[in-house]
C-alpha cells in the first residue's frame, strides 16, 4: 500500500471538527490525522 502524506493548515473548531484551509489532494477514504498547535501570531 502506497502512502501519501500531505500537510496543510487549519482550524480545530471548538466541537472537535477540522476546517482545512484547502481541500486535500487525496481520494475519499479513511485517513490517520496528527494534530499540532500552531504558534498564535504575535
Amino acid at each position: 500500500m502506497e502512502v501519501m502524506t500531505w500537510t496543510v493548515d487549519g482550524t480545530l473548531k471548538a466541537d472537535g471538527t477540522l476546517d482545512l484551509d484547502e481541500k486535500p489532494p487525496l481520494r475519499a477514504g479513511r485517513v490517520k490525522v496528527t494534530v499540532v498547535a500552531a504558534p498564535q501570531p504575535a
